[in-house]
């Protein structure tokens, strides 16, 4: 009887993609002629945390794939193309081996939650109320691929301080444009139950 061919290491590449999707998100928040800066950090900000976590689970050897079961048989759920189902942000962070710390998890749910404000509803001027939120977002990512895969993933080498032409102690801009109602009222709710 032949042996079973083992599948090829999709770690690598999984790590290689979440960190080309966080440089993107940060190189698109910091470029002053994108217009969606916000819209365009979350979603990218988003698979960059789907694939780490992707990358966690499979070298830990947890399956990742959605399934169930009929019987003592497991049935996989596929995409229309044909595709295995693999988790979603929303179920990486909640599953019982997660290695991200509680406060972690929350700043990635509340990205989570924003992107499903603003990528379906669409809302604008988001980008310097949001960017605390999203700060923390990306010092968290680069905390947890060091911490996962080692330093040698890190970030921090390709990302420079940005330069602009603005006042960073008194700005009056955040003052005239307050949040869409939508993003605001999830923000609020979203914050009430940390």
């Amino acid at each position: 009887m032949a042996k079973r061919k083992r599948a090829p290491n999709r770690v690598p590449s999984l790590i290689s993609a979440s960190r080309e999707a966080a440089l993107n998100a940060i190189q698109s928040y910091n470029n002053p002629l994108t217009k969606f800066r916000s819209e365009t950090f979350i979603i990218n900000m988003t698979v960059a945390w789907t694939y780490l976590l992707h990358a966690f689970y499979i070298k830990s050897e947890i399956e990742i794939k959605y399934f169930h079961k009929v019987g003592k048989v497991r049935r996989y759920l596929r995409s229309q193309g044909g595709d295995f189902r693999h988790w979603d942000l929303s179920r990486c962070i909640e599953g019982d081996k997660c290695p991200l710390a509680p406060e972690v998890k929350d700043n990635v749910r509340l990205m989570i939650g924003l992107r499903n404000e603003v990528v379906h509803k669409g809302s604008t001027e988001l980008d310097d109320a949001l960017a605390p939120i999203f700060l923390a977002n990306c010092i968290n990512f680069e905390r947890a691929i060091g911490d996962l895969f080692g330093r040698k993933y890190s970030l921090d080498p390709h990302l420079r301080f940005a330069l602009q032409f603005r006042d960073l102690v008194h700005s009056h801009h955040l003052e005239e444009e307050p949040l869409p109602s939508n993003v605001a009222r999830y923000i609020t709710r979203f914050e009430s139950k940390l």
